[in-house]
C-alpha cells in the first residue's frame, strides 16, 4: 500500500480534459451542471458499458472513459454532469488503493509483517465514507522517503453483538517517522457483513490515533444490491 501524499497536487491524471471534446458534449446537453469531485465504483452494465455509480442509488455513464474494466474499483475523480445525472465527462480520474484484496481476515494478530503496529487519524471529510458496499477511508500517518509500502487490515469484530463493528490497524513495516501525509485506501467490506435487505443500519469503525488513543466513527450501512 503506497502513500498518496497530497492527494490533488500529486494524482497521475488517467484522463485528462480536452476542451474541444468537453465543448462538444456539453453543447450536446440540454445542461451541465459545474464540476463535482467525488468517489465513484466504476461498473458494467449488463450489456457491458462501463458506469460510475455515485450513490447507492444513482448511475451515470462516463462518455470519455477508455479504460480497460477490471472489476469493481474505486476511484477518485472531477466529473462534469449532465442536469438529468445520464452521463457524465470526466476531467481527471486516479484510482485509490484497495486494501485486503478479496480476503478480508476476522484479525490481525496472523500477521507476521516486520515494524510496528502504529496509529493513525482518520480525517473526518467527504472522502472518508461508507457507501455502494465500500469503506473509503482518508487517513494522516507517519512516514519515511516513500520506499516501504505500510500495510493496513480491516477485521470485523468476532463477537456476535458487534456484528457491524470494524477494526482498522496499520504496521509500518519499519518505515521511518519523517513525515506527516495523507492517503486514500478502500475496502469492499459487502463481503465481510451480513445482508442488510435493502436497509440501512449502524456501522462502527474503530481504530487507533497517532497519539494512541482510541477512536470510533459511526456511518450508515446498506449492502451493495
Amino acid at each position: 500500500m503506497q502513500r498518496l501524499l497530497y492527494i490533488f497536487l500529486a494524482s497521475v491524471l488517467l484522463s485528462a480534459c480536452s476542451k474541444g471534446a468537453y465543448d462538444a458534449w456539453e453543447d450536446s446537453a440540454t445542461s451541465v451542471k459545474d464540476p463535482i469531485s467525488a468517489i465513484v465504483t466504476v461498473k458494467q452494465d449488463a450489456a457491458g458499458r462501463i458506469f460510475f455509480q455515485l450513490d447507492e442509488d444513482t448511475r451515470v455513464y462516463p462518455v470519455n472513459y477508455d479504460h480497460p474494466y477490471k472489476g469493481l474499483q474505486r476511484i477518485i475523480c472531477q466529473i462534469s454532469l449532465k442536469e438529468e445525472k445520464s452521463e457524465c465527462y470526466i476531467h481527471w480520474m486516479d484510482e485509490i488503493e484497495r486494501g485486503g484484496g478479496d480476503n478480508l481476515p476476522d484479525t490481525s494478530e496472523g500477521y507476521n509483517g516486520a515494524g510496528n503496529r502504529v496509529g493513525l487519524d482518520i480525517l473526518d471529510d467527504w472522502m472518508t465514507s461508507v457507501e455502494d458496499g465500500f469503506l473509503t477511508v482518508h487517513y494522516s500517518a507517519w512516514w519515511g522517503e516513500g520506499k516501504i509500502p505500510h500495510t493496513l487490515i480491516l477485521y470485523r469484530s468476532p463477537e456476535e453483538e458487534n456484528t457491524f463493528e470494524l477494526t482498522l490497524v496499520h504496521f509500518d513495516n519499519g518505515d521511518a517517522a519523517l513525515e506527516k501525509g495523507d492517503a486514500l485506501i478502500y475496502f469492499d467490506i459487502n463481503p465481510l457483513l451480513p445482508d442488510t435487505q435493502g436497509k440501512h443500519t449502524t456501522l462502527t469503525l474503530k481504530w487507533t490515533t497517532l497519539e494512541g488513543a482510541a477512536a470510533s466513527k459511526n456511518f450508515q450501512f446498506r449492502s451493495r444490491q
